[in-house]
């Protein structure tokens, strides 16, 4: 099978050519495109898909998206600024006659219980901390289902770990206090304005912290300490065999902001599992779209074989 993968973030809109090869021990990727997101993302995936293709015919397009997604279209996203629904398989008709679109944690969840953490454990947390924190959960290998309107079944970001006024920090759900609000992107750089006269960007936050500014250094570590919060506390609600990381602060700082086991056992009565980056890295998502196109070929298929 040959999937039309694209993964749609607030800052990247990344596409990809996903083949599964006979032999292979994980789908393979033979052609990528990137390029900022725009705000109309379904246009931009229109002209993404002329250079990606290139004359090649898939046997799908499937897309990953933040957000709540029911039935192709994408109900609200925070992460992009909509809070009205789109109806993204209806814009996207004329790519493909099958378009499938997922929330980009579940279709990455599916992509690590076939080729990730999953191929060693069976039950266990992929958490992202990129532009938002929250879980998937997979339990004896399979992922466990959330109410589809409703979102993700580990929303763990939104758990408030900070009650004190002066350190608390308004997230988008309204709240303050949450995990989301300081340790994700912009989290970070809503902690760094308590030790610097200006907001840094978590980027150079981290550069300055590796190169020895004591004041970026105090920051990584109050965030490493939320995080054992936050992972003590995932722990303490299901104990899971292992944790995969993923996302652009999860995988790209990830010796800087994963507290130690032993940090994480002063949240914790349960043993704290492994926790180790994603082994397919950024790719989880991409892959993970794969597995949602080869899952709506074969529904397709069934569908033709019972009506002939």
């Amino acid at each position: 099978m040959l999937v039309e993968a694209y993964d749609v973030g607030r800052t990247w809109i990344r596409g990809a050519l996903v083949a599964d090869a006979a032999g292979a021990e994980k789908p393979r990727i033979i052609k990528r495109v990137k390029e900022p997101a725009q705000q109309d993302f379904c246009s931009q995936i229109e002209l993404l898909s002329k250079k990606l293709r290139d004359g090649v015919v898939p046997d799908s397009v499937s897309l990953t998206v933040p957000g709540r997604v029911e039935n192709g279209v994408l109900l609200q996203s925070l992460t992009l600024g909509l809070r009205s629904p789109i109806d993204i398989t209806q814009r996207l008709c004329e790519l493909h006659p099958i378009v499938c679109v997922e929330n980009d944690l579940n279709a990455a969840l599916e992509a690590e219980i076939n080729d990730g953490v999953g191929a060693l454990h069976r039950s266990f947390y992929l958490l992202t901390l990129s532009t938002g924190i929250s879980a998937g959960i997979a339990l004896d290998g399979k992922p466990v289902q959330a109410n589809p309107v409703r979102g993700n079944a580990g929303e763990f970001g939104h758990s408030v770990l900070e009650r004190r006024v002066d350190y608390t920090f308004k997230c988008s759900c309204g709240n303050r206090g949450c995990w989301n609000s300081v340790c994700s992107e912009q989290g970070m750089e809503n902690l760094s304005t308590l030790f610097f006269e200006d907001r840094i960007a978590s980027e150079q936050l981290f550069y300055l912290a590796q190169h020895g500014n004591e004041r970026a250094q105090w920051v990584v570590e109050l965030a490493k300490d939320y995080n054992a919060q936050g992972i003590g506390m995932m722990i303490n609600a299901l104990e899971v065999e292992a944790i995969a990381v993923m996302g652009s602060v999860g995988l790209n700082q990830f010796s800087q902001v994963m507290p130690s086991r032993e940090q994480i056992s002063k949240y914790t009565i349960n043993p704290v599992p492994d926790i180790v980056p994603t082994r397919l890295g950024g790719d989880v998502e991409l892959i993970g779209a794969f597995y949602v196109g080869c899952r709506e070929i074969k529904m397709k298929k069934r569908e033709r074989r019972f009506m002939s």
